[in-house]
């Protein structure tokens, strides 16, 4: 997934998110997972950005981050979009994250 047509190469912020950026384009899992929670509380620099965090996280949970798509499942469950939770909560179990109850089934 080239990180210049997702949007995602723009990133400003402090030092550390600008080197967690270029560390992700080169496909760090874990820097991106941090991108994504940062963008997701406001950190490091970075403006709250709920978009640019889901998008994140769905690079870091494409690069194999189990803890990026725990993260989702749980963003996808609270916004009620039961097929994306499905996608990530697979996914997860995939990559060795251990899912909570409340996140290893479907809500009803």
């Amino acid at each position: 997934m080239p990180l210049r047509a997702s949007g995602l190469s723009d990133v400003r912020g402090s030092p550390r998110a600008r080197t967690e950026a270029a560390s992700a384009a080169r496909g760090d899992k874990d820097a991106a997972q941090r991108l994504g929670d940062w963008f997701s509380r406001g950190a490091e620099g970075l403006e709250s950005n709920p978009r640019r965090s889901e998008a994140w996280l769905r690079y870091a949970s494409a690069l194999g981050s189990g803890l990026a798509s725990k993260r989702l499942v749980r963003l996808y469950q609270d916004q009620g979009r039961v097929n994306e939770a499905a996608i990530y909560r697979s996914r997860a179990i995939e990559q060795g994250e251990y899912l909570e109850p409340e996140l290893s089934a479907e809500r009803k």
